[in-house]
């Protein structure tokens, strides 16, 4: 009999060399097979299959989101989403301080509310102009001057935020202006199918325009002499 080591066989031990394993690896499964020693390694590569299955998914739903999300935007109306609407104080406030200052309200033709509040002025001076642009003190009006009939003609336009009532309800809030102010010896109250008309002072007027601003078509022009401290306010619906 002979005694054989078959560690020191250089085959062997080539073999064996080659199959490091990393503590935090699978250990590998070391098969002979036949005299020719082969080594087949199982290091569990399935995983990797099902994490790529998993991205190529997510990125198809991205796609999709992303296509959506592009035709909904192209069928958007960009400036009515992104305009700014002052609010309805800040417009009150600035039309106050347009008729308490003389010089702004000699130059005050009318003010028209619907979706947006118009206010046009004329003027024989072009540089008075700063004067209006100064009494608003609101940066979000936009102003546009020309000339007419030989005289200067400013407006001046903001957008307000809206909200339309219905019939009923805009008759119910009438009703309700009308017994209040009825009685008032400082004003006069005009009304017929879808119109009313108040002349009273600036205070009262504008007390009247924080109720209806909103509703319809608000039109504020100086009433009689401008001394008379009396401004009228038409509106419809």
């Amino acid at each position: 009999m002979f005694d054989i080591d078959l560690l020191n066989k250089s085959g062997l031990q080539k073999i064996i060399s080659r199959q490091k394993i990393n503590g935090s690896s699978e250990k590998a499964k070391i098969i002979f097979k036949d005299p020719n020693f082969e080594a087949n390694l199982e290091d569990g590569g399935h995983d990797d299959d099902i994490d790529n299955s998993k991205d190529g998914l997510l990125s198809y739903v991205v796609t999709i989101s992303l296509v959506l999300c592009l035709i909904v935007f192209a069928f958007l109306d960009y400036k009515q989403i992104f305009s700014i609407s002052t609010s309805d104080d800040l417009i009150i406030s600035s039309l106050i301080r347009l008729v308490n200052h003389s010089d702004t309200r000699d130059m005050l033709d009318s003010i028209i509310i619907d979706d947006e509040v118009k206010l046009i002025f004329y003027s024989d001076n072009a540089s008075k102009i700063k004067q209006v642009e100064s009494a608003l003190e609101e940066e979000s009006y936009q102003y546009k001057i020309y000339e007419s009939n030989d005289r200067y003609v400013l407006e001046a336009k903001n957008t307000i935020s809206t909200f339309h009532a219905n019939d009923q309800e805009i008759k119910m809030l009438l009703n309700s202006l009308v017994s209040r102010y009825d009685k008032s010896s400082n004003m006069s109250i005009n009304r017929e199918h879808r119109y009313i008309r108040f002349i009273s002072d600036y205070k009262t007027i504008f007390g009247i325009l924080e109720e209806l601003i909103n509703f319809g078509t608000t039109k504020i022009s100086l009433h009689g002499d401008i001394n008379s401290n009396l401004i009228g306010l038409e509106f419809y619906y």
